[in-house]
């Protein structure tokens, strides 16, 4: 399973494009399945970041010798991740999450917004 698999980046923000945000919720949401169940593979900046995790940095020197914006687009996916990790594999409703959860709640239900604007934005056909 390659990058192929990714949607094509859609116009947006350089720093954060939509379908970055949409590959890290999928992968979320998929974290706890077989990887032959898996239908997209990790956006490279959430490979990233989890070998930064694991490791730190790759340049070893600090955040300030990182190219410009990868930490904020690494932390980014990471966080939309971890939101759609956690919601995945909640016990409990999503009220409870919510109410005890409440920042990853928040994440969780800007990206289905997301997700359902770039539906709307998909070609009929």
């Amino acid at each position: 399973m390659g990058r192929q698999n990714h949607p094509a980046l859609h116009p947006g923000d350089h720093r954060d494009p939509p379908s970055l945000t949409l590959a890290a919720a999928q992968c979320g949401r998929e974290a706890s399945l077989p990887p032959d169940k898996r239908t997209v593979s990790p956006p490279l900046e959430l490979i990233a970041a989890w070998r930064s995790e694991q490791w730190g940095l790759p340049r070893g020197k600090g955040w300030k010798d990182e190219p410009a914006g990868s930490l904020e687009r690494m932390m980014h996916v990471l966080n939309v991740y971890r939101a759609f990790k956690a919601f995945t594999e909640r016990r409990g409703t999503e009220n409870e999450f919510a109410e005890h959860y409440f920042d990853l709640w928040k994440i969780v239900i800007d990206v289905e917004k997301l997700e359902k604007k770039m539906k709307e934005l998909e070609p009929r056909g």
